[in-house]
């Protein structure tokens, strides 16, 4: 009776023995797992061609703040934003980072992207060949001009043109030119005005191929992914105090990030210090000065080139801008 009792004793450790053992092995697998979906990379697309975002970025790649905000981050460049979009619309990238019209298209060809804040403003500019006497945009009558289709100037170069009393294919015509197509069109002639943003302005002016018609100031968006949203609010917010810090890191150290952006830009270093910036927070002299909030009047600003887009045919869908933006953050 008594080695019956010892067995059955035996046999109760060594099944608590078996059962700790898997338990802890399945916890230890959860406890992984759930480390491993914390730290999914956030797949950051940026412009290469596109000042003075991609500074910012240029500081996130090259400092700690990442590490220092405890956020998980990777880089995809890119020309400009239509290439970002069919990237976002593939499921390849999960924030986009890009101007105002891109941004408008992406969400009206998808419901699940939201804007999480703004990124920086910036300039536009109408630029007119150097040899070309023309002081108003009317006087682009007759004229070609080369604007990259689907980026952040086109509906504001097409709205400059109706208000000027110009209508496209009729007295003025619009060619669709790459960025780092610009510079040669302007060169060969095949173009006699542009429309484009920083650095491409500068470097017109610098080169002497084109001057600055008429300008206007941009709105730098930030579109992230819902489903990257909804599985990891917690990275989604610590990469906007990163972008705020590496925004600041820019404003302290303008050659430094300017640098890297040029490296990677393929720019000619005697820009350097040149590029124009119109974003107040260049100013901040502490860090909490930055301020990336979409304010009411960008809200404003962009519902009227969003319907504005929907009424040229430039998007498909309309869209309103204040219920596609993220409550969260």
């Amino acid at each position: 009776m008594k080695k019956q009792a010892i067995f059955f004793l035996v046999l109760i450790v060594l099944g608590l023995a078996v059962f700790s053992f898997y338990g802890s092995r399945d916890s230890v697998d959860q406890t992984a797992s759930d480390q491993a979906e914390k730290i999914a990379p956030l797949r950051v697309a940026w412009m290469t061609s596109w000042a003075t975002t991609g500074q910012v970025v240029e500081a996130l790649i090259h400092s700690d703040i990442l590490e220092r905000t405890n956020t998980s981050a990777e880089f995809r460049s890119f020309l400009f934003g239509p290439p970002i979009n069919e990237a976002a619309l593939a499921g390849d990238v999960d924030v986009a980072i890009f101007g105002d019209a891109p941004a408008i298209s992406l969400l009206a060809r998808s419901p699940r992207w939201s804007v999480v804040s703004r990124t920086i403003y910036f300039p536009y500019a109408l630029m007119v060949r150097s040899d070309i006497p023309a002081t108003s945009v009317a006087d682009l009558e007759g004229k070609t001009v080369g604007v990259p289709f689907g980026s952040g100037p086109q509906p504001t170069l097409y709205s400059w043109l109706k208000e000027a009393g110009l209508k496209i294919g009729e007295n003025v015509k619009i060619v669709n030119l790459l960025p780092n197509e610009m510079a040669e069109a302007l060169k060969a002639k095949r173009v006699d005005a542009i429309m484009t943003w920083e650095p491409s302005i500068t470097l017109m002016e610098e080169s002497g191929a084109a001057r600055v018609l008429k300008s206007a100031k941009g709105v730098g968006f930030m579109v992230m992914s819902d489903g990257y949203l909804a599985k990891h609010p917690k990275n989604a917010k610590n990469f906007l105090n990163a972008w705020k810090e590496a925004l600041f890191y820019t404003v302290e150290h303008r050659t430094q990030t300017d640098e890297w952006f040029f490296k990677d830009s393929r720019l000619p270093v005697d820009l350097l210090g040149k590029l124009r910036v119109v974003d107040p927070n260049f100013s901040a002299q502490t860090l909490s000065q930055i301020d990336i909030t979409l304010t009411e009047q960008d809200v404003k600003q962009n519902q009227a080139k969003a319907d504005f887009m929907y009424a040229q045919g430039l998007i498909k869908e309309p869209i309103e801008i204040k219920s596609r933006l993220w409550k969260n953050n």
